[in-house]
């Protein structure tokens, strides 16, 4: 009997067995739940991201400015209550002038001295004070359009020139002021976009940044800047209400 080499047989085996294990391995691919591999291809495309920068912010009203009397005298009829509505040029109040003259004559050698004070009063410049009604002084008007608030003046109160009547709020617009680290302030404009979130209730108001400080401010460890956010009132917000400011911008891709 011919007898082969031993290595002649133990090859077709290794043959066989390498045929086997690849039939077995592309029948189990053949059955793998195809569903498993997906692979989703799609375009790179080039265009805008948007970039939020939220900070937080207390609420103050955009104009708050304190009605003064114009003259010495005496609280004679106040025409407003606390929390009414009064627009600019309104009159609050009238003064009983007493000794008012007497008192203008006994003045009138320090009047230059007291001319910048009276053109402060009067709203006027001060080379025209000498013009101005004396009449006018004895009327308190409303220096804005606003609500009373702090109203400190009832019929019968002495008063003295540059006292405080009452401080009036125009709280239909609001002015929220914060500062932003430059990272941030860099990606602030004049018109940006904002939404603020007040604690005390839900709800988010629009609002626009109307200006943004470019002169750095030291702080600890980086400067800052100031940027002022202004937004209308729909009559929940108040002044000191404090809440989450988000803003909302646009940064340029640049390959």
């Amino acid at each position: 009997m011919r007898r082969f080499p031993v290595r002649w047989v133990v090859i077709p085996i290794v043959i066989l067995a390498i045929v086997g294990v690849g039939y077995w391995g592309v029948k189990a691919l053949s059955n793998e739940d195809k569903s498993t591999y997906v692979m989703a291809l799609k375009e790179v495309t080039r265009g805008d991201i948007e970039v939020v920068v939220r900070g937080w912010g207390q609420l103050q009203a955009a104009q708050e400015q304190d009605a003064l009397s114009g003259a010495d005298g005496i609280v004679k009829e106040v025409f407003f209550s606390e929390g009414q509505q009064v627009t600019q040029g309104q009159v609050l109040a009238t003064i009983d002038p007493g000794q008012l003259e007497l008192k203008i004559m006994s003045k009138e050698m320090s009047l230059e001295k007291e001319r910048i004070a009276l053109a402060k009063a009067f709203g006027v410049s001060p080379d025209q004070v000498g013009h101005v009604d004396p009449q006018a002084a004895l009327s308190l008007k409303a220096p804005i359009s606003g609500r009373i608030t702090g109203l400190s003046a009832v019929p019968g109160t002495d008063l003295t020139a540059q006292s405080r009547v009452c401080t009036i709020v125009d709280d239909q617009k609001l002015v929220v002021r914060l500062q932003l680290a430059k990272p941030f302030f860099d990606l602030i404009r004049v018109g940006t976009k904002t939404d603020f979130r007040p604690d005390r209730f839900s709800g988010e108001e629009p609002g626009v940044v109307t200006k943004a400080d470019p002169t750095p401010i030291a702080g600890n460890d980086a400067y800052f800047f100031d940027v002022w956010v202004e937004m209308a009132n729909p009559g929940l917000l108040k002044v000191g209400d404090e809440g989450l400011l988000t803003f909302y911008g646009t940064e340029q891709l640049q390959q």
